[in-house]
């Protein structure tokens, strides 16, 4: 299977400037969804479909 055209979604701590800035890289933008977890807020970044990582 591709995965093309399949959402990717996962959750990254709010504030952390230098895990957002890698999954930016990488195709993912926030969604604008928020969640607290264990007294961590965290919100969900998405990537559709299949996105080739930049050159190094």
């Amino acid at each position: 299977m591709s995965g093309a055209g399949r959402r990717r979604a996962l959750w990254v701590a709010d504030p952390n400037p230098r895990a957002q800035a890698f999954y930016r890289r990488h195709g993912f933008v926030a969604d604008g969804t928020i969640q607290v977890q264990d007294g961590v807020r965290e919100i969900r970044m998405v990537r559709d479909g299949q996105v080739r990582p930049p050159a190094p």
